[in-house]
């Protein structure tokens, strides 16, 4: 109730205007006073009603793909991962060659896009993981990998002081954006030491169902740990979590 009273005492200071908390501080909107349903009825508005329409869609797929990949996604996001993602996912749709605006849908549009998509803004997946790697995905089989060569940890992984361990995790998603539902597989590294020695080559390997005519995601990410006595104690936080988008069919 406190910020809702915070909030009332500025829009009627400001004139009708609201106060909203961005990145890098606060922006001032003014409220535009148009009745909702003139905007759907008045041919004035038909672009701004179609932009609407598109922005919607965009959400809509940001928050299908965001629900499918919540079981690593975690503390790997930023405070605007959403709108980042939205803002992604409407490039996407603008893509779509075979709908009119405010009828376009993502999975007509260029997914490609979104390879390369940082969930954690703050702390982007190459900052942390410099090791090379290749993703690869088997429609046919359903298969989808991702493979390292061997490494010196020290040398290619930059951790938080008091690590001691890193993991690593992936999952393959086969999302449909049509009904908002997902098949994902995940699957994560034993915790892998950190030190100067020559670490063997890691295949993370995520099956999906085979055949299947949605559109495929491989995201791939990393966290710390430091384990004392054999417990494990989460390390560096959102600050060295990092998740990417490393794949898309």
């Amino acid at each position: 109730m406190k910020n809702l009273r915070k909030r009332h005492k500025i829009e009627q200071s400001l004139g009708g205007q609201t106060l909203h908390r961005v990145a890098d501080g606060f922006k001032i909107r003014r409220k535009t006073g148009v009745d909702g349903d003139r905007i759907k009825t008045d041919p004035k508005f038909g672009n701004t009603l179609l932009s609407t329409y598109d922005f919607t869609t965009a959400a809509i797929a940001g928050r299908v793909l965001r629900e499918a990949l919540s079981f690593v996604i975690g503390n790997a996001r930023d405070s605007r991962m959403t709108i980042r993602l939205t803002t992604q996912m409407r490039h996407v749709l603008k893509r779509d060659a075979q709908h009119a605006r405010g009828q376009r849908q993502v999975q007509n549009g260029d997914l490609s896009l979104l390879h390369g998509f940082q969930f954690n803004a703050d702390c982007p997946l190459p900052n942390l993981l410099l090791a090379p790697y290749t993703t690869t995905v088997d429609r046919e089989t359903g298969l989808a990998q991702v493979i390292m060569d061997g490494y010196k940890p020290r040398k290619v992984i930059n951790s938080p002081k008091n690590a001691t361990h890193y993991v690593l995790h992936m999952a393959a998603t086969a999302v449909d954006f049509v009904t908002g539902k997902a098949q994902t597989a995940v699957v994560e590294t034993l915790p892998q030491p950190l030190d100067e020695h020559q670490a063997p080559g890691i295949t993370l390997s995520a099956q999906l169902e085979a055949n299947s005519d949605k559109p495929l995601f491989v995201v791939l990410g990393m966290h710390f740990l430091s384990i004392e006595n054999g417990i494990r104690y989460a390390v560096g936080g959102s600050g060295f979590s990092g998740l990417a988008i490393v794949g898309v069919e």
